[in-house]
């Protein structure tokens, strides 16, 4: 005789039942082997039935405790009375559907999700183009990713910039008055066009676009995506001017990150000169620095006002506006010896320059004034 398997402990008790009638006979046909068996077996089926119904109540028991109630409907309002005038006096609520959950076993409190912000950086405003011609510092031509385009003429190159710069109006009369002092043959300023639009179309790779139009057109027109770094800038600078004051201080700093040096630096371009283009974004970008070191000392951030003003002091070195900031700057941070070495050197500077007779008398007596305080 075998004790009965049991495939759930739903089954033990009919198991049971089932064979209570097998071990009966045995037992009654008096004491032998097999009736002690059966003895055994029935003792040892008791005790598993005692174990499954165990494993069973402890299972219902803590699906009992770990259940969650789903969550409560709003209290259902049964009657309200209002006085003459409007206002509620007694509310009757049924709270029967608004209990709170049951739970007796402690949840782990689920981790906050905080949203992932999109990082961005650089200039945000810059438009969708192919090529940029730089000249806020040297004069070169890069694509849409900064990879340098290889122009092998360098009257090519200043085709290129001469016709960004003139935009909308770019006759080939204007182009060839502007870079040639003397009238050019029709045969130099076809190769110096063919120069430059070879260099667009071997670097894009796409012959079909009319990057730069033909020589012998009255029109030299430059295709919309080709953009230069000048009208970025100005775009970039005129949006931080109209931003609140936390967000300027980063607004000039992706303006002034398109300036790598003086407009035109180591470029002889006539007609930059004689256009006083140069001048112009000089001063368009000291002011630029300017506003942006005003913006950061106003915030109490010294360190971004010396970024800023080296910055501009870079382009047009001496200028005294800035140099003013840096000494505020030094003062803000209680940092005495850096004012006097960068007040040392401002005066080394002036008196090195045969143009000027000494620093400006506002200047001194700023200058003085803060070490006097520091002293």
């Amino acid at each position: 005789m075998n004790v009965p398997v049991m495939q759930s402990p739903w089954d033990l008790p009919w198991e049971v039942v089932h064979h209570v009638p097998d071990w009966w006979s045995h037992l009654s046909a008096g004491p032998s082997a097999s009736a002690w068996e059966a003895v055994m077996m029935l003792v040892a089926t008791i005790m598993t039935a005692g174990a499954a119904l165990r494993v069973l109540l402890g299972a219902m028991v803590g699906a009992l405790m770990t259940r969650r109630r789903a969550p409560a409907s709003p209290p259902r309002v049964l009657a309200r009375e209002y006085c003459s005038h409007g206002e509620l006096q007694v509310e009757v609520v049924d709270r029967r559907s608004h209990a709170p959950p049951f739970r007796s076993v402690e949840q782990p409190a689920q981790p906050e999700v905080t949203p992932v912000q999109p990082v961005v950086t650089g200039p945000l405003d810059i438009p969708a183009h192919r090529f940029m011609i730089r000249v806020l510092g040297p004069v070169d031509l890069v694509d849409q990713h900064g990879v340098p385009v290889s122009v092998v003429r360098a009257k090519s190159l200043e085709l290129l910039a001469w016709l960004a710069l003139h935009r909308p109006v770019c006759s080939r009369d204007a182009a060839r008055a502007a870079l040639w002092v003397r009238d050019v043959s029709d045969a130099s300023f076809a190769n110096v066009v063919s120069g430059a639009r070879r260099a667009l179309v071997m670097h894009s790779g796409d012959p079909d676009t009319e990057w730069l139009g033909r020589p012998q057109s009255e029109r030299l027109a430059l295709a919309p995506g080709i953009v230069t770094d000048v009208a970025v800038f100005e775009t970039l600078v005129s949006r931080a001017r109209r931003a609140r004051s936390v967000e300027r201080v980063n607004e000039f700093r992706n303006a002034m990150a398109l300036v790598r040096g003086a407009p035109f630096e180591a470029s002889a371009y006539r007609w930059a000169d004689d256009e006083a283009r140069t001048s112009s974004l000089t001063l368009a970008i000291v002011d630029a620095a300017r506003d942006w070191a005003e913006t950061a000392l106003a915030a109490g951030d010294p360190v971004t006002v010396l970024e800023a003003t080296s910055a501009g002091l870079r382009v047009l070195p001496g200028h005294e506006e800035l140099v003013a900031l840096r000494l505020r700057a030094h003062h803000c941070a209680g940092d005495v010896a850096a004012l006097r070495a960068e007040w040392v050197a401002c005066q080394r500077a002036v008196a090195g320059d045969p143009w000027q007779s000494g620093p400006a008398p506002w200047l001194t007596d700023l200058a003085e004034s803060l070490l006097c305080r520091t002293a």
